[in-house]
């Protein structure tokens, strides 16, 4: 019997729950990979059950299986790379899938703890979401001079001009964050910063 998941510590940290897009590519790759394992004879069909249902019921026991969470919306971005591996090793890719496993974990050997592709994902998931509720509360006000992903590339090239973005740490990434989440703040008129902005403006 299958454990319902319960999210950890972390995961309630950092909300960063798969996109659309990762949802989308995933339920590809994995009706990919019944097709492969249903031509090999290794699929236990439920006669009961529909082709779709079939697949569905085979794609969530694989997930608990793989990551611990038969349900995408429980996953989170440090399930994505897992869930990939998985899915390219049972289509018979397993260099792709090495290659896309061996992403996940600590970025380098030497690298600070807790700096792991999964961490990064995990802030870069938090700046995303958001610059799109900073977003819908613009569009709610009737304004377009919103901070945009441009503006947080700009921002990050300015506090670490040698280091591209792609490359961030966790740790600079959490700072990045504070500073677009303080700087959205001020453009919406919230908050500490606003009042802040406003003695400014008397000096």
């Amino acid at each position: 019997m299958n454990r319902k998941h319960t999210p950890t510590s972390r995961e309630k940290t950092f909300p960063g729950g798969l996109s659309k897009a990762q949802k989308s590519r995933l339920a590809q790759e994995a009706a990919k990979a019944f097709e492969v394992q249903d031509r090999a004879g290794l699929i236990d069909r439920v006669p009961a059950l529909s082709e779709s249902a079939n697949r569905d019921t085979w794609r969530r026991a694989q997930q608990q299986e793989s990551v611990g969470k038969s349900s995408l919306r429980d996953c989170q971005n440090r399930d994505f790379r897992p869930l990939m591996a998985h899915w390219l090793t049972l289509q018979g890719r397993d260099a792709e899938a090495f290659r896309t496993h061996m992403r996940s974990g600590r970025v380098k050997d030497h690298g600070a703890r807790g700096d792991t592709h999964e961490a990064r994902e995990d802030w870069r998931a938090l700046i995303l979401k958001e610059l799109g509720t900073h977003a819908i509360r613009m569009a709610a006000a009737h304004r377009d001079d919103l901070i945009t992903a441009a503006y947080v590339e700009s921002e990050a090239r300015r506090k670490y001009p040698r280091t591209p973005m792609r490359d961030l740490t966790h740790a600079q990434l959490r700072v990045l964050f504070f500073h677009i989440r303080n700087r959205i703040a001020a453009r919406e008129g919230r908050g500490r910063t606003r009042n802040r902005n406003k003695s400014q403006r008397k000096l």
